[in-house]
């Protein structure tokens, strides 16, 4: 058995006004994914105290609005394996800030998340305060709606002459990146750096900031890499390098272990201690189970970081030429387009570790993940029992706004299955009034389906056909007029999926 003492490694720190952290989640969610930044410092998180935000492999704290209410305030996300401790946020009218410490190179040093509301006067005594309240180090990363030149904002204005005082009156050094941050959509408005960071850090410690392009709001990311060290938490020794599963290690003690011994002398007890030292080993050996790691399982697949790319040049494009129709194309095509294929990824995960009886899915292509092959499984008590019907489902990429098409691919003879395979079910149909008048909105798509409500639909519809709109007319008259013939032909397709299978 060997101990891992704290290890240290370099820190890099994401700065980001999320405008509204939920919305965000999946796209946040994928971005850290790729880049495994450690700590991310939110502004206008919009978040509650009934507010609960996860990400895997991170803790996050956030500033509670006092009112109640889901906006402004600030959060702080930080890696799990990051040693570090909780402060009190500090709340004023113009400042709001949530607060951590770590072990940067050996030294206690605040990390400040905070958010200056442009509406709030702010005033020197207020931040000297938020300042004293922090400690003797810090870094502090925020929207602070303060524009002064000498962080190469366009110009100097009032909130800006006052923070730049107290920077230089507290000796206090300011780190901004090389090109805005704020990128108003407003034509008469000029883009311009109002996120960068603040810190009394000694001048010894390499730093690299820039500008990011991924993520989605009116504010683009900041990335902070200090070369220095932070500390770990620490990780303990251990018999197995996996989990215990208890009961089995319950069983496989109890079965070696023997209560009818000798201990009439020091060998006797020397011998008893070294066999029941033995008996954990291997029981411990026995009941260890492993899990995969969790960055492969992560991994995106290629057509979500494809997506990723292509956003952040169509982004990139954007912010060159201000272009309104190229911010409607970042904002509306590629991000529908990313946020369909990150739902559809959490769905097909939901399904797989949450089974549902009667089918099972995957995707034809791993790098596709529009493209899924589903098996169905005849439901019992109904023609189709035995029976195992492989379709394939394309979603369109404006899912789940628009429908997927279903097509079977194993032969089936069913009224509403057209011969070629295509499925003919009202929740598949486009949204809206039919304009034949035969269907009512609420029985077409709407954008709450799912995966696994399309097929449970689906085979309840192997259950219970719908003769009166048939896509296959023959297996509609079948079903009417010659029911012992239309049992032959379903029984025939269900030995035939038998064998395929």
């Amino acid at each position: 058995m060997t101990t891992s003492l704290n290890i240290q490694q370099s820190l890099s720190i994401l700065l980001w006004n999320a405008n509204g952290l939920n919305q965000q989640k999946n796209e946040l969610k994928a971005f850290l994914q790729l880049s495994h930044v450690d700590i991310i410092l939110i502004s206008e998180a919009h978040l509650t105290l009934n507010s609960s935000f996860k990400l895997p492999g991170y803790i996050s704290y956030h500033y509670d609005q006092p009112s109640g209410n889901a906006h402004a305030g600030s959060a702080i996300i930080i890696k799990s394996n990051i040693k570090h401790s909780t402060l009190p946020s500090y709340q004023s009218n113009s400042i709001q800030a949530t607060n951590i410490k770590i072990n940067l190179n050996h030294i206690p040093t605040t990390i400040s998340s905070a958010y200056f509301p442009p509406q709030a006067k702010l005033n020197s005594n207020e931040l000297t305060n938020y300042l004293l309240s922090i400690g003797n180090n810090y870094l502090i990363g925020s929207d602070f709606n303060c524009k002064h030149t000498s962080w190469d904002s366009r110009i100097t204005n009032t909130r800006g002459r006052i923070l730049h005082n107290v920077i230089q009156n507290k000796n206090l050094k300011f780190l901004f990146p090389p090109n805005p941050t704020y990128w108003p959509t407003h034509q008469n408005r000029q883009p311009d750096i109002l996120d960068f960071f603040i810190t009394n850090l000694p001048n010894h410690i390499n730093r690299n900031i820039s500008n990011l392009s991924d993520l989605s709001s009116d504010h683009t990311p900041v990335l902070l890499t200090l070369n220095d060290h932070v500390t770990l938490k620490t990780t303990y020794p251990t018999l197995t390098p996996g989990k215990i599963n208890w009961q089995i290690f319950s069983e496989s003690v109890e079965s070696q272990v023997s209560l009818n011994i000798s201990l009439k002398n020091h060998t006797d007890i020397d011998n008893a201690v070294l066999s029941l030292t033995d008996i954990i080993k291997n029981s411990a050996t026995r009941a260890f189970y492993t899990h995969s790691p969790k960055t492969k399982q992560d991994n995106l697949p290629l057509h979500l970081s494809r997506l990723l790319t292509e956003k952040r040049r169509a982004r990139a494009r954007w912010q060159r030429t201000h272009l309104p129709n190229h911010f409607r194309v970042t904002k509306s095509i590629l991000m529908s387009e990313l946020q369909s294929a990150l739902l559809l990824k959490k769905q097909l995960t939901e399904l797989h570790k949450n089974p549902v009886e009667g089918f099972s899915a995957g995707l034809i292509d791993d790098n596709d993940i529009y493209k899924w092959e589903v098996l169905i499984i005849g439901p019992p008590d109904t023609l189709y029992e035995g029976g195992f019907f492989k379709a394939h489902v394309n979603f369109p990429k404006e899912y789940p706004l628009r429908p997927p098409k279903m097509k079977f691919v194993t032969e089936i003879w069913h009224p509403n299955i057209d011969k070629s395979g295509d499925v003919c079910i009202s929740i598949l149909h486009e949204p809206g009034d039919d304009k034949w008048g035969y269907e009512k909105a609420s029985e077409r798509w709407l954008p709450v389906h799912t995966v696994e409500t399309i097929l449970i639909s689906v085979i309840s519809m192997l259950a219970d056909p719908n003769d009166e709109s048939p896509a296959n007319v023959d297996a509609a008259k079948d079903w009417r007029d010659n029911y012992p013939e239309f049992k032959r032909k379903v029984a025939r397709c269900v030995r035939k999926s038998q064998e395929d299978i």
